[in-house]
Protein backbone atom coordinates (compact mmCIF):
# COMPACT_ATOMS: atom_id res chain seq x y z
CA UNK A 1 0.00 0.00 0.00
CA UNK A 2 1.31 3.41 -0.94
CA UNK A 3 0.53 6.38 1.21
CA UNK A 4 1.37 8.72 -1.69
CA UNK A 5 -1.29 7.29 -3.98
CA UNK A 6 -3.90 9.91 -4.88
CA UNK A 7 -7.39 9.70 -3.41
CA UNK A 8 -9.88 9.63 -6.28
CA UNK A 9 -13.51 10.64 -6.39
CA UNK A 10 -16.06 7.98 -7.24
CA UNK A 11 -16.89 7.78 -10.95
CA UNK A 12 -20.66 7.67 -11.19
CA UNK A 13 -20.70 6.78 -14.91
CA UNK A 14 -18.38 3.81 -14.36
CA UNK A 15 -18.94 0.46 -16.06
CA UNK A 16 -18.71 -2.96 -14.46
CA UNK A 17 -17.01 -5.73 -16.43
CA UNK A 18 -17.33 -9.21 -14.98
CA UNK A 19 -17.15 -12.76 -16.27
CA UNK A 20 -20.23 -14.92 -16.84
CA UNK A 21 -19.11 -17.20 -14.00
CA UNK A 22 -19.41 -14.32 -11.52
CA UNK A 23 -23.00 -13.57 -12.57
CA UNK A 24 -24.18 -17.04 -11.42
CA UNK A 25 -21.66 -17.62 -8.63
CA UNK A 26 -22.74 -18.75 -5.18
CA UNK A 27 -22.46 -15.99 -2.59
CA UNK A 28 -24.53 -14.03 -0.08
CA UNK A 29 -24.23 -10.29 0.52
CA UNK A 30 -26.63 -7.79 2.03
CA UNK A 31 -27.97 -4.95 -0.16
CA UNK A 32 -25.42 -2.52 1.31
CA UNK A 33 -22.57 -5.01 0.84
CA UNK A 34 -23.58 -5.69 -2.78
CA UNK A 35 -23.65 -2.00 -3.63
CA UNK A 36 -20.30 -1.47 -1.89
CA UNK A 37 -18.63 -4.32 -3.82
CA UNK A 38 -20.17 -3.22 -7.13
CA UNK A 39 -18.89 0.30 -6.50
CA UNK A 40 -15.36 -0.98 -5.80
CA UNK A 41 -15.34 -3.26 -8.85
CA UNK A 42 -16.51 -0.43 -11.11
CA UNK A 43 -13.43 1.63 -10.16
CA UNK A 44 -10.78 -0.89 -11.21
CA UNK A 45 -9.01 -0.58 -14.56
CA UNK A 46 -9.94 -3.80 -16.41
CA UNK A 47 -7.19 -3.22 -19.00
CA UNK A 48 -4.51 -4.07 -16.42
CA UNK A 49 -3.19 -7.59 -15.87
CA UNK A 50 -3.28 -7.32 -12.08
CA UNK A 51 -5.23 -5.50 -9.36
CA UNK A 52 -3.84 -2.28 -7.94
CA UNK A 53 -4.67 -0.79 -4.58
CA UNK A 54 -7.09 2.12 -4.99
CA UNK A 55 -8.01 5.02 -2.71
CA UNK A 56 -11.55 6.36 -2.98
CA UNK A 57 -13.13 9.27 -1.17
CA UNK A 58 -15.39 7.91 1.60
CA UNK A 59 -18.04 10.57 0.97
CA UNK A 60 -18.33 9.94 -2.76
CA UNK A 61 -18.44 6.18 -2.16
CA UNK A 62 -21.12 6.56 0.51
CA UNK A 63 -23.19 8.72 -1.85
CA UNK A 64 -22.79 6.21 -4.68
CA UNK A 65 -24.03 3.38 -2.44
CA UNK A 66 -27.11 5.36 -1.49
CA UNK A 67 -26.21 5.49 2.21
CA UNK A 68 -27.94 8.17 4.28
CA UNK A 69 -26.31 11.58 4.69
CA UNK A 70 -26.55 11.39 8.47
CA UNK A 71 -25.13 7.90 8.99
CA UNK A 72 -23.32 7.26 5.70
CA UNK A 73 -19.82 6.94 7.17
CA UNK A 74 -21.07 4.68 9.93
CA UNK A 75 -22.81 2.42 7.41
CA UNK A 76 -19.68 2.37 5.30
CA UNK A 77 -17.54 1.29 8.24
CA UNK A 78 -20.00 -1.46 9.17
CA UNK A 79 -19.86 -2.86 5.64
CA UNK A 80 -16.04 -2.80 5.59
CA UNK A 81 -15.90 -4.75 8.87
CA UNK A 82 -18.04 -7.52 7.39
CA UNK A 83 -16.90 -7.65 3.77
CA UNK A 84 -13.48 -9.10 4.57
CA UNK A 85 -15.11 -12.30 5.87
CA UNK A 86 -17.44 -12.71 2.88
CA UNK A 87 -16.58 -15.34 0.27
CA UNK A 88 -17.69 -16.25 -3.25
CA UNK A 89 -17.85 -19.73 -4.79
CA UNK A 90 -17.26 -19.78 -8.58
CA UNK A 91 -17.75 -22.80 -10.85
CA UNK A 92 -14.80 -23.70 -13.07
CA UNK A 93 -15.41 -23.18 -16.77
CA UNK A 94 -14.71 -26.84 -17.55
CA UNK A 95 -17.29 -27.88 -14.93
CA UNK A 96 -14.71 -29.78 -12.88
CA UNK A 97 -15.44 -28.43 -9.41
CA UNK A 98 -15.42 -24.90 -8.06
CA UNK A 99 -13.08 -22.27 -6.62
CA UNK A 100 -13.60 -20.35 -3.37
CA UNK A 101 -12.35 -16.75 -3.09
CA UNK A 102 -12.51 -13.81 -0.72
CA UNK A 103 -13.84 -10.60 -2.22
CA UNK A 104 -10.97 -8.34 -1.09
CA UNK A 105 -7.29 -8.75 -0.39
CA UNK A 106 -7.59 -5.86 2.06
CA UNK A 107 -9.94 -2.96 2.67
CA UNK A 108 -9.03 -0.14 5.05
CA UNK A 109 -10.94 2.90 6.22
CA UNK A 110 -9.07 6.12 7.03
CA UNK A 111 -10.79 8.94 8.94
CA UNK A 112 -8.84 12.17 8.55
CA UNK A 113 -8.98 15.90 7.80
CA UNK A 114 -6.74 18.15 5.75
CA UNK A 115 -4.88 21.24 6.96
CA UNK A 116 -7.99 23.38 6.51
CA UNK A 117 -10.10 21.05 8.65
CA UNK A 118 -12.06 19.68 5.69
CA UNK A 119 -13.00 16.01 5.79
CA UNK A 120 -10.80 13.81 3.60
CA UNK A 121 -11.76 10.35 4.90
CA UNK A 122 -11.15 7.63 2.32
CA UNK A 123 -11.16 3.90 1.58
CA UNK A 124 -8.10 2.02 0.37
CA UNK A 125 -8.69 -1.46 -1.07
CA UNK A 126 -7.47 -4.19 -3.38
CA UNK A 127 -9.53 -7.14 -4.63
CA UNK A 128 -8.45 -10.75 -4.05
CA UNK A 129 -5.72 -11.38 -6.64
CA UNK A 130 -7.21 -14.78 -7.54
CA UNK A 131 -10.24 -12.95 -9.00
CA UNK A 132 -8.14 -11.31 -11.74
CA UNK A 133 -9.32 -13.74 -14.52
CA UNK A 134 -12.92 -12.74 -13.78
CA UNK A 135 -12.48 -8.94 -13.97
CA UNK A 136 -9.35 -8.11 -15.99
CA UNK A 137 -8.54 -8.38 -19.72
CA UNK A 138 -11.74 -10.26 -20.55
CA UNK A 139 -12.09 -11.08 -24.26
CA UNK A 140 -15.25 -13.22 -24.26
CA UNK A 141 -17.93 -14.63 -21.97
CA UNK A 142 -18.31 -11.43 -19.94
CA UNK A 143 -20.95 -8.81 -19.07
CA UNK A 144 -20.47 -5.06 -19.30
CA UNK A 145 -23.07 -3.00 -17.45
CA UNK A 146 -23.42 0.51 -16.07
CA UNK A 147 -23.27 0.79 -12.29
CA UNK A 148 -26.30 3.12 -12.32
CA UNK A 149 -28.44 0.17 -13.53
CA UNK A 150 -27.73 -1.67 -10.28
CA UNK A 151 -27.37 0.93 -7.56
CA UNK A 152 -31.06 1.94 -7.58
CA UNK A 153 -32.31 -1.50 -6.47
CA UNK A 154 -33.24 -1.84 -2.81
CA UNK A 155 -34.21 -5.52 -2.55
CA UNK A 156 -31.44 -7.92 -1.57
CA UNK A 157 -31.96 -10.30 -4.52
CA UNK A 158 -33.01 -7.84 -7.25
CA UNK A 159 -29.40 -7.08 -8.20
CA UNK A 160 -28.56 -10.79 -8.49
CA UNK A 161 -31.51 -11.58 -10.75
CA UNK A 162 -31.01 -8.46 -12.85
CA UNK A 163 -27.35 -9.27 -13.56
CA UNK A 164 -28.30 -12.80 -14.66
CA UNK A 165 -31.07 -11.55 -16.97
CA UNK A 166 -28.98 -8.74 -18.41
CA UNK A 167 -26.12 -11.11 -19.19
CA UNK A 168 -28.40 -13.36 -21.27
CA UNK A 169 -30.60 -10.77 -22.96
CA UNK A 170 -27.81 -8.53 -24.26
CA UNK A 171 -28.08 -9.43 -27.97
CA UNK A 172 -31.35 -11.38 -28.06
CA UNK A 173 -34.96 -10.13 -28.37
CA UNK A 174 -36.32 -12.56 -25.73
CA UNK A 175 -34.74 -15.16 -23.44
CA UNK A 176 -35.82 -17.89 -21.05
CA UNK A 177 -33.98 -19.28 -18.05
CA UNK A 178 -35.01 -22.32 -16.01
CA UNK A 179 -34.01 -22.94 -12.40
CA UNK A 180 -35.00 -25.48 -9.81
CA UNK A 181 -35.77 -24.09 -6.37
CA UNK A 182 -32.76 -25.93 -4.96
CA UNK A 183 -30.47 -24.21 -7.50
CA UNK A 184 -31.73 -20.76 -6.46
CA UNK A 185 -31.30 -21.62 -2.77
CA UNK A 186 -27.73 -22.78 -3.42
CA UNK A 187 -26.81 -19.84 -5.67
CA UNK A 188 -28.08 -17.23 -3.19
CA UNK A 189 -26.95 -19.28 -0.15
CA UNK A 190 -30.38 -19.01 1.44
CA UNK A 191 -31.21 -20.25 4.94
CA UNK A 192 -33.31 -23.30 5.82
CA UNK A 193 -36.41 -21.10 6.10
CA UNK A 194 -36.47 -20.91 2.29
CA UNK A 195 -36.90 -24.67 1.95
CA UNK A 196 -40.52 -23.63 2.40
CA UNK A 197 -41.42 -22.72 -1.20
CA UNK A 198 -43.96 -20.13 -0.04
CA UNK A 199 -41.14 -18.08 1.52
CA UNK A 200 -38.98 -18.52 -1.56
CA UNK A 201 -41.75 -17.45 -3.94
CA UNK A 202 -42.92 -14.39 -1.97
CA UNK A 203 -39.77 -13.07 -0.32
CA UNK A 204 -37.16 -13.83 -2.99
CA UNK A 205 -38.72 -14.30 -6.42
CA UNK A 206 -41.86 -12.13 -6.40
CA UNK A 207 -40.32 -9.20 -4.50
CA UNK A 208 -37.24 -9.13 -6.75
CA UNK A 209 -39.08 -9.46 -10.07
CA UNK A 210 -41.59 -6.78 -9.09
CA UNK A 211 -38.76 -4.34 -8.44
CA UNK A 212 -36.93 -5.26 -11.66
CA UNK A 213 -40.10 -4.72 -13.69
CA UNK A 214 -40.65 -1.32 -12.06
CA UNK A 215 -37.14 0.11 -11.99
CA UNK A 216 -35.08 -1.51 -14.74
CA UNK A 217 -34.90 -1.64 -18.54
CA UNK A 218 -35.86 -5.33 -18.52
CA UNK A 219 -39.36 -6.85 -18.35
CA UNK A 220 -39.67 -10.26 -16.68
CA UNK A 221 -42.43 -12.86 -16.56
CA UNK A 222 -42.26 -16.19 -14.78
CA UNK A 223 -44.18 -19.38 -14.14
CA UNK A 224 -43.61 -22.27 -11.77
CA UNK A 225 -43.43 -25.84 -13.03
CA UNK A 226 -43.90 -29.36 -11.69
CA UNK A 227 -42.06 -32.55 -12.55
CA UNK A 228 -44.03 -35.35 -10.88
CA UNK A 229 -46.67 -34.71 -8.29
CA UNK A 230 -48.57 -31.61 -7.29
CA UNK A 231 -45.78 -29.50 -5.75
CA UNK A 232 -43.82 -26.89 -7.74
CA UNK A 233 -40.13 -27.75 -8.05
CA UNK A 234 -38.78 -24.83 -10.04
CA UNK A 235 -39.39 -21.70 -12.10
CA UNK A 236 -39.05 -20.58 -15.73
CA UNK A 237 -38.19 -16.91 -16.33
CA UNK A 238 -38.99 -15.17 -19.62
CA UNK A 239 -37.41 -11.73 -20.06
CA UNK A 240 -36.71 -9.10 -22.70
CA UNK A 241 -35.54 -5.51 -23.02
CA UNK A 242 -38.26 -2.90 -22.73
CA UNK A 243 -38.92 -0.42 -25.49
CA UNK A 244 -37.12 2.86 -24.85
CA UNK A 245 -40.30 4.89 -24.34
CA UNK A 246 -41.40 2.40 -21.61
CA UNK A 247 -38.10 2.42 -19.72
CA UNK A 248 -37.72 4.22 -16.46
CA UNK A 249 -34.78 6.62 -16.48
CA UNK A 250 -31.84 4.83 -14.85
CA UNK A 251 -29.03 7.29 -15.41
CA UNK A 252 -29.20 8.91 -12.00
CA UNK A 253 -28.18 7.69 -8.59
CA UNK A 254 -30.59 7.69 -5.65
CA UNK A 255 -31.18 11.28 -4.44
CA UNK A 256 -29.63 12.24 -1.13
CA UNK A 257 -31.96 13.14 1.71
CA UNK A 258 -31.37 15.67 4.43
CA UNK A 259 -31.58 14.34 7.99
CA UNK A 260 -35.05 15.84 8.39
CA UNK A 261 -36.25 14.02 5.26
CA UNK A 262 -34.86 10.61 6.17
CA UNK A 263 -37.31 7.83 6.96
CA UNK A 264 -36.82 4.22 7.89
CA UNK A 265 -36.06 2.07 4.86
CA UNK A 266 -39.27 0.44 3.69
CA UNK A 267 -39.69 -2.99 2.14
CA UNK A 268 -38.90 -2.90 -1.56
CA UNK A 269 -42.02 -4.45 -3.02
CA UNK A 270 -44.42 -2.02 -4.67
CA UNK A 271 -48.03 -2.53 -3.63
CA UNK A 272 -50.31 -2.79 -6.63
CA UNK A 273 -53.66 -2.33 -4.91
CA UNK A 274 -54.92 0.92 -3.51
CA UNK A 275 -55.93 1.08 0.13
CA UNK A 276 -59.58 1.58 -0.88
CA UNK A 277 -59.61 -1.86 -2.54
CA UNK A 278 -58.24 -3.77 0.44
CA UNK A 279 -60.08 -6.69 1.95
CA UNK A 280 -61.18 -6.70 5.59
CA UNK A 281 -58.15 -8.84 6.48
CA UNK A 282 -55.73 -6.41 4.81
CA UNK A 283 -57.34 -3.43 6.52
CA UNK A 284 -57.14 -5.20 9.90
CA UNK A 285 -53.47 -6.06 9.27
CA UNK A 286 -52.72 -2.43 8.33
CA UNK A 287 -54.42 -1.08 11.46
CA UNK A 288 -52.53 -3.58 13.60
CA UNK A 289 -49.12 -2.72 12.09
CA UNK A 290 -49.64 1.03 12.43
CA UNK A 291 -50.90 0.57 15.98
CA UNK A 292 -47.66 -1.17 16.98
CA UNK A 293 -45.38 1.47 15.45
CA UNK A 294 -44.79 0.41 11.81
CA UNK A 295 -44.60 3.39 9.44
CA UNK A 296 -47.78 3.64 7.28
CA UNK A 297 -45.91 3.41 3.94
CA UNK A 298 -43.94 0.44 5.15
CA UNK A 299 -47.11 -1.20 6.46
CA UNK A 300 -48.71 -0.85 3.00
CA UNK A 301 -45.71 -2.47 1.33
CA UNK A 302 -45.69 -5.31 3.87
CA UNK A 303 -49.39 -6.00 3.26
CA UNK A 304 -48.85 -6.04 -0.52
CA UNK A 305 -45.86 -8.39 -0.27
CA UNK A 306 -46.71 -10.87 2.46
CA UNK A 307 -49.82 -12.90 3.15
CA UNK A 308 -52.27 -12.46 6.01
CA UNK A 309 -51.16 -15.68 7.75
CA UNK A 310 -47.49 -14.60 7.81
CA UNK A 311 -48.34 -11.13 9.13
CA UNK A 312 -50.74 -12.48 11.76
CA UNK A 313 -48.41 -15.10 13.24
CA UNK A 314 -45.50 -12.66 13.51
CA UNK A 315 -47.69 -9.96 15.09
CA UNK A 316 -48.87 -12.50 17.69
CA UNK A 317 -45.27 -13.59 18.27
CA UNK A 318 -43.90 -10.08 18.75
CA UNK A 319 -46.78 -8.53 20.67
CA UNK A 320 -46.57 -10.37 23.99
CA UNK A 321 -46.38 -9.41 27.69
CA UNK A 322 -42.69 -10.36 27.64
CA UNK A 323 -41.76 -7.63 25.14
CA UNK A 324 -39.69 -4.82 26.68
CA UNK A 325 -39.40 -1.54 24.80
CA UNK A 326 -41.36 1.39 23.47
CA UNK A 327 -43.83 1.41 20.58
CA UNK A 328 -41.24 2.67 18.09
CA UNK A 329 -38.77 -0.11 18.80
CA UNK A 330 -41.60 -2.65 18.61
CA UNK A 331 -42.51 -1.41 15.13
CA UNK A 332 -38.99 -2.08 13.82
CA UNK A 333 -38.86 -5.51 15.46
CA UNK A 334 -42.30 -6.39 14.11
CA UNK A 335 -41.52 -5.34 10.52
CA UNK A 336 -38.27 -7.33 10.48
CA UNK A 337 -40.03 -10.34 11.99
CA UNK A 338 -42.64 -10.31 9.20
CA UNK A 339 -40.03 -9.87 6.45
CA UNK A 340 -37.88 -12.73 7.82
CA UNK A 341 -40.95 -14.74 8.95
CA UNK A 342 -39.28 -15.29 12.31
CA UNK A 343 -42.19 -17.04 13.96
CA UNK A 344 -42.74 -19.42 11.06
CA UNK A 345 -39.56 -21.13 12.26
CA UNK A 346 -41.01 -21.32 15.76
CA UNK A 347 -44.18 -22.96 14.40
CA UNK A 348 -42.03 -25.37 12.40
CA UNK A 349 -40.08 -26.36 15.52
CA UNK A 350 -43.34 -26.94 17.39
CA UNK A 351 -44.61 -29.10 14.52
CA UNK A 352 -41.43 -31.16 14.50
CA UNK A 353 -41.60 -31.58 18.27
CA UNK A 354 -45.20 -32.77 17.96
CA UNK A 355 -44.17 -35.22 15.23
CA UNK A 356 -41.36 -36.57 17.42
CA UNK A 357 -43.78 -36.95 20.32
CA UNK A 358 -46.24 -38.76 18.04
CA UNK A 359 -43.47 -41.09 16.85
CA UNK A 360 -42.60 -41.92 20.48
CA UNK A 361 -46.25 -42.68 21.24
CA UNK A 362 -46.50 -44.94 18.18
CA UNK A 363 -43.25 -46.72 19.10
CA UNK A 364 -44.49 -47.22 22.67
CA UNK A 365 -47.81 -48.58 21.41
CA UNK A 366 -46.02 -50.95 19.01
CA UNK A 367 -43.82 -52.21 21.85
CA UNK A 368 -46.92 -52.77 24.01
CA UNK A 369 -48.54 -54.73 21.18
CA UNK A 370 -45.38 -56.79 20.75
CA UNK A 371 -45.24 -57.55 24.49
CA UNK A 372 -48.94 -58.44 24.49
CA UNK A 373 -48.52 -60.86 21.57
CA UNK A 374 -45.48 -62.48 23.21
CA UNK A 375 -47.47 -62.89 26.43
CA UNK A 376 -50.38 -64.41 24.56
CA UNK A 377 -48.03 -66.81 22.77
CA UNK A 378 -46.56 -67.89 26.11
CA UNK A 379 -50.04 -68.47 27.55
CA UNK A 380 -51.07 -70.48 24.48
CA UNK A 381 -47.88 -72.58 24.70
CA UNK A 382 -48.43 -73.14 28.42
CA UNK A 383 -52.07 -74.12 27.90
CA UNK A 384 -51.08 -76.56 25.18
CA UNK A 385 -48.49 -78.13 27.48
CA UNK A 386 -51.02 -78.28 30.31
CA UNK A 387 -53.57 -79.95 28.02
CA UNK A 388 -50.96 -82.46 26.90
CA UNK A 389 -50.14 -83.35 30.51
CA UNK A 390 -53.79 -83.76 31.33
CA UNK A 391 -54.26 -86.11 28.41
CA UNK A 392 -51.03 -88.05 29.03
CA UNK A 393 -51.38 -88.71 32.78
CA UNK A 394 -54.21 -89.70 35.03
CA UNK A 395 -54.97 -87.81 38.20
CA UNK A 396 -53.44 -90.56 40.31
CA UNK A 397 -50.19 -90.55 38.30
CA UNK A 398 -49.89 -86.80 38.62
CA UNK A 399 -50.58 -86.95 42.35
CA UNK A 400 -47.83 -89.57 42.83
CA UNK A 401 -45.32 -87.56 40.78
CA UNK A 402 -46.25 -84.43 42.70
CA UNK A 403 -45.72 -86.14 46.04
CA UNK A 404 -42.26 -87.36 44.98
CA UNK A 405 -41.44 -83.91 43.68
CA UNK A 406 -42.56 -82.20 46.90
CA UNK A 407 -40.44 -84.45 49.08
CA UNK A 408 -37.32 -84.10 46.91
CA UNK A 409 -37.93 -80.39 46.39
CA UNK A 410 -38.14 -79.70 50.13
CA UNK A 411 -35.14 -81.87 51.00
CA UNK A 412 -32.96 -79.97 48.51
CA UNK A 413 -33.91 -76.48 49.71
CA UNK A 414 -36.47 -75.99 46.97
CA UNK A 415 -34.14 -77.14 44.18
CA UNK A 416 -34.57 -79.89 41.65
CA UNK A 417 -32.20 -82.86 41.80
CA UNK A 418 -30.82 -84.46 38.66
CA UNK A 419 -32.82 -87.61 39.38
CA UNK A 420 -36.14 -85.79 39.50
CA UNK A 421 -35.22 -83.73 36.42
CA UNK A 422 -34.37 -86.88 34.50
CA UNK A 423 -37.60 -88.48 35.65
CA UNK A 424 -39.65 -85.47 34.52
CA UNK A 425 -37.95 -85.55 31.12
CA UNK A 426 -38.83 -89.21 30.82
CA UNK A 427 -42.45 -88.23 31.35
CA UNK A 428 -42.02 -85.47 28.74
CA UNK A 429 -42.49 -82.66 31.27
CA UNK A 430 -40.41 -79.47 31.49
CA UNK A 431 -39.02 -79.27 35.09
CA UNK A 432 -39.20 -75.43 35.04
CA UNK A 433 -42.96 -75.41 34.55
CA UNK A 434 -44.07 -78.63 36.15
CA UNK A 435 -45.26 -77.10 39.44
CA UNK A 436 -47.46 -74.55 37.68
CA UNK A 437 -48.77 -77.25 35.35
CA UNK A 438 -49.68 -79.52 38.24
CA UNK A 439 -51.23 -76.66 40.20
CA UNK A 440 -53.30 -75.80 37.18
CA UNK A 441 -54.37 -79.40 36.82
CA UNK A 442 -55.48 -79.67 40.43
CA UNK A 443 -57.31 -76.34 40.14
CA UNK A 444 -59.09 -77.71 37.07
CA UNK A 445 -59.87 -80.99 38.87
CA UNK A 446 -61.13 -79.25 42.03
CA UNK A 447 -63.39 -77.01 39.96
CA UNK A 448 -64.88 -80.03 38.24
CA UNK A 449 -65.46 -81.80 41.60
CA UNK A 450 -67.04 -78.66 43.03
CA UNK A 451 -69.24 -78.30 39.95
CA UNK A 452 -70.41 -81.88 40.20
CA UNK A 453 -71.09 -81.42 43.89
CA UNK A 454 -73.18 -78.29 43.30
CA UNK A 455 -75.21 -79.97 40.64
CA UNK A 456 -76.05 -82.83 43.00
CA UNK A 457 -76.93 -80.93 46.15
CA UNK A 458 -79.81 -82.55 48.02
CA UNK A 459 -81.34 -85.97 47.51
CA UNK A 460 -81.80 -85.63 43.73
CA UNK A 461 -80.17 -83.93 40.76
CA UNK A 462 -81.42 -80.36 40.11
CA UNK A 463 -81.69 -78.62 36.73
CA UNK A 464 -79.53 -75.52 37.00
CA UNK A 465 -80.52 -74.02 33.64
CA UNK A 466 -80.95 -70.24 33.88
CA UNK A 467 -83.93 -70.31 31.54
CA UNK A 468 -86.74 -70.45 34.11
CA UNK A 469 -89.43 -68.24 35.56
CA UNK A 470 -88.96 -67.04 39.14
CA UNK A 471 -92.26 -67.37 40.96
CA UNK A 472 -91.03 -66.83 44.56
CA UNK A 473 -91.46 -70.46 45.58
CA UNK A 474 -88.90 -72.19 47.89
CA UNK A 475 -87.74 -74.30 44.94
CA UNK A 476 -87.18 -71.22 42.80
CA UNK A 477 -85.30 -69.43 45.62
CA UNK A 478 -83.05 -72.46 46.12
CA UNK A 479 -82.43 -72.72 42.39
CA UNK A 480 -81.34 -69.03 42.19
CA UNK A 481 -78.82 -69.54 45.02
CA UNK A 482 -77.44 -72.73 43.44
CA UNK A 483 -77.01 -70.97 40.08
CA UNK A 484 -75.14 -68.22 41.96
CA UNK A 485 -72.64 -70.75 43.41
CA UNK A 486 -72.38 -72.65 40.11
CA UNK A 487 -71.29 -69.42 38.35
CA UNK A 488 -68.46 -68.71 40.83
CA UNK A 489 -70.62 -66.49 43.02
CA UNK A 490 -72.02 -64.47 40.14
CA UNK A 491 -75.70 -64.14 39.30
CA UNK A 492 -76.43 -64.23 35.53
CA UNK A 493 -78.25 -61.27 33.96
CA UNK A 494 -81.18 -63.46 32.95
CA UNK A 495 -81.80 -64.39 36.60
CA UNK A 496 -81.53 -60.77 37.70
CA UNK A 497 -84.18 -59.84 35.13
CA UNK A 498 -86.48 -62.49 36.63
CA UNK A 499 -86.01 -60.97 40.09
CA UNK A 500 -86.60 -57.44 38.77
CA UNK A 501 -89.94 -58.53 37.35
CA UNK A 502 -90.95 -59.33 40.91
CA UNK A 503 -89.52 -55.93 41.98
CA UNK A 504 -86.72 -57.62 43.97
CA UNK A 505 -83.15 -56.39 43.73
CA UNK A 506 -80.20 -58.73 44.14
CA UNK A 507 -79.21 -57.01 47.38
CA UNK A 508 -82.70 -57.46 48.79
CA UNK A 509 -82.66 -61.11 47.74
CA UNK A 510 -79.32 -61.78 49.48
CA UNK A 511 -80.47 -60.03 52.65
CA UNK A 512 -83.84 -61.77 52.76
CA UNK A 513 -82.46 -65.28 52.17
CA UNK A 514 -79.10 -64.89 53.91
CA UNK A 515 -79.53 -68.07 56.02
CA UNK A 516 -80.34 -70.09 52.91
CA UNK A 517 -77.10 -68.84 51.32
CA UNK A 518 -75.10 -70.00 54.36
CA UNK A 519 -76.77 -73.41 54.33
CA UNK A 520 -76.04 -74.11 50.69
CA UNK A 521 -72.53 -72.61 50.93
CA UNK A 522 -71.57 -75.16 53.62
CA UNK A 523 -72.88 -77.95 51.40
CA UNK A 524 -70.67 -76.71 48.57
CA UNK A 525 -67.44 -76.82 50.56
Amino acid sequence: MSDTKEVIEFKENALLVLSNEITEANYKLTVAEQKFMLALISQIDNRKDHFENIKISAKSLSDACGFTQKNGYQQLQQVIKKIFNRSIMVKKRNGAGFQLYNWVQFCDYFSCKDDNGADCSHIEFELDTRLCPHFLQLKNRFLEIGLNHLISFTHIYSIRFYVIFRNLVNNLPKCTKKYTFSEIIKMFQLSLAYQNTVNLKNRVIKASIDEINEKSDIAVEYEYYRESGRAHVGIIFTFWKKEKNNQKEMGTFPPKLTPSQEKPISTPTVFSEEKDNWSDEQQADYDSLVKYGVWPDRAKNIIATYGHAQIERNVKGCVSPNFKGNIKSLGAVLANAIINDTYQLVDEEKRKAAEREQECIIAEYQQMEKDRKEKEEKIITRNKELARIREQYTAEELENIMEELKVDYQKNNENFTDEISIKLKQYGIDPRHFISYVKGFFHYKNNNLRKNKLEKIGEKEIDLSVNFTFDGSPEAIEKVIKIYFKNNKKCPDSVLKQLNKKEISWTQFQTQYFNKFLELAKMCE
